[in-house]
């Protein structure tokens, strides 16, 4: 996961890394399982940068699920 924009913050949790992406939480907890997204875990919780989800999604067509 690479910090591109240096105010950027990440988002924490399933729930909101799933709103960003625009799927629920269960094919998000999947796809975090899979390591299909640029998601790191911290202690219990996963964060991601919003900017590098997009950007996985857009160089997998979209069709990350």
């Amino acid at each position: 996961m690479e910090l591109t924009d240096n105010t950027e913050r990440p988002v924490w949790g399933v729930k909101a890394i799933a709103e960003v992406i625009g799927l629920g939480e269960k094919a998000t907890y999947y796809l975090v399982a899979e390591g299909k997204l640029p998601v790191k875990r911290v202690g219990k919780r996963h964060c991601a940068f919003p900017s590098a989800l997009r950007a996985a999604l857009r160089a997998d067509g979209g069709e990350a699920a």
